[in-house]
């Protein structure tokens, strides 16, 4: 079982992008975990990227006063939500692998073209380059 990134994710920011793209990485990791140890690992990185990931989009957000900030950021405070869940359902030995990659759908297929899509797209209108993007002097991810 594997999630294939697709072109049509792309949107225009290639930072962003590229955190997704691993994201993806991540998450087939996880769908080719083996023993409850490995989930565990693959889930709590995958966890941990995310986070790290909404991190720099809301710091972009906020920087270039993002007019769908809130709504962004309860977005995103759901699929964190979710995730935690998905980490709970594998201590508790419910885990179903189907469920991981129900998610990461959802989240390529209404997230990333809508959601960050806007994102992507209010970041590159009018003058604003991509090097005036990253967040003061947040670490690149």
């Amino acid at each position: 079982m594997r999630i294939e990134w697709d072109a049509r994710y792309n949107i225009a920011d290639e930072q962003i992008n590229h955190q997704h793209k691993y994201l993806f990485q991540l998450a087939n990791r996880f769908l080719a975990a083996d023993s409850k140890s490995e989930l565990l690992d693959c889930a709590q990185s995958l966890y941990e990227y995310t986070q790290s990931h909404f991190a720099y989009e809301e710091a972009l957000m906020l920087e270039h006063h993002f007019p769908e900030y809130d709504q962004h950021v309860i977005s995103h405070k759901h699929l964190i939500d979710r995730l935690a869940a998905l980490r709970g359902h594998i201590s508790g030995d419910s885990l179903d692998k189907l469920e991981l990659k129900n998610f990461m759908g959802h989240w390529a297929l209404f997230h990333i073209p809508e959601a960050d899509a806007r994102l992507a797209d209010y970041l590159f209108e009018g003058d604003t380059q991509r090097a005036e993007l990253s967040p003061g002097n947040s670490t690149r991810y």
